[in-house]
């Protein structure tokens, strides 16, 4: 097994035991949509061959992810934590959450190139599949805000925030998905 989904896993299962011990129910959603996520991966490793950089991003993000969660700065949860004063009231931009969020789509976006680049033909322009990659990583991300927004319904959560919150999530995962979708043809390169 690959040293990047081994880490994966154990991060997740140590993530659901802190969760469980936290009585952070959210948290333990969050982490058992992983396994599906992470085995589809591992699964899909054998065709797709994803590249170290791209897996070790998601492991990054994982464990920013479940920090976010679960860890508090003071009385303050990490997610809610105000990195860098760009924008004040009502946006709050830039938040622990929204710099997590660039970033698990930048990642999103380096896996999503290995599965288009397998499918594509040799004469495919990058401009195309550029626009592909960064489609479907923020398709992605808008499956991560019906997760967010499940918790919400089911749970009776308030931690993910409302519509602006939203918002600002899917913004942030399409800078992140453009910025993956460059980097990947950089990469590629």
């Amino acid at each position: 097994m690959r040293k990047e989904f081994l880490s994966a896993y154990i991060i997740i299962a140590l993530f659901i035991i802190f969760a469980i011990a936290q009585k952070n129910y959210e948290f333990i959603v969050y982490a058992l949509v992983l396994v599906p996520f992470m085995g589809l991966l591992h699964y899909t490793d054998r065709w797709f061959q994803y590249k170290s950089f791209a897996l070790w991003c998601i492991v990054a993000w994982m464990l920013m992810h479940f920090m976010g969660g679960l860890a508090m700065i003071g009385s303050e949860r990490l997610y809610d934590f105000m990195l860098l004063r760009i924008v004040g009231e009502p946006y709050h931009i830039l938040k622990y959450d929204q710099f997590v969020h660039v970033f698990c789509f930048f990642s999103m976006a380096l896996l999503v190139g290995n599965v288009v680049l397998h499918g594509a033909r040799n004469k495919a322009s990058n401009w195309v599949l550029g626009i592909i990659i960064t489609l479907a990583a923020s398709g992605i991300g808008g499956i991560n805000e019906i997760i967010e927004f499940s918790t919400v319904v089911f749970l009776n959560s308030t931690g993910v925030g409302g519509y602006t919150n939203t918002a600002l999530d899917i913004v942030a995962n399409l800078i992140g998905a453009v910025l993956g979708t460059v980097v990947f043809f950089r990469l590629k390169h």
